[in-house]
């Protein structure tokens, strides 16, 4: 074994992420209180390669429907046909065709056309909903 003893090593390399802020997002968290450097680059590192790995999968789906651009769908295929992704399946649904989407949603997603400015108002008092012309 080398001669360094495992207090004395100190992680080198490059991350790609900034260190500083995953640091940061790190910290941001209530529950934790103070992160060693070392332990800050594995966490940049390990994202990393996660990201790596989730976009290069996805752009295998891309390249098997012969498209050279990655889309939403070829990620949200990953959860469902890879296991090591599966935790990922609550969090990136699997798309649906349009018409089966506005028959699952209670409300309408956007404006229609012949809507009136006060119904897309909220109906909060306070708020006016008509502006009166100054002359």
């Amino acid at each position: 074994m080398d001669s360094t003893s495992a207090e004395e090593y100190v992680a080198t390399g490059v991350s790609e992420f900034p260190i500083a802020r995953v640091k940061r997002i790190i910290k941001a968290d209530p529950e934790v209180n103070n992160c060693s450097n070392e332990a800050v680059f594995l966490i940049s590192k390990a994202t990393e390669l996660f990201v790596k790995k989730f976009s290069a999968s996805g752009y295998n789906y891309s390249q098997a429907d012969k498209r050279k651009t990655l889309a939403y769908k070829d990620l949200a295929n990953i959860p469902v046909n890879e296991d090591v992704f599966e935790f990922l399946s609550d969090i990136l649904p699997k798309t649906q065709p349009t018409s089966k989407a506005s028959n699952n949603t209670t409300e309408e997603t956007e404006p229609s056309a012949n809507m009136k400015d006060s119904e897309l108002l909220p109906s909060d008092p306070s708020v006016p909903t008509e502006i009166k012309a100054s002359t």
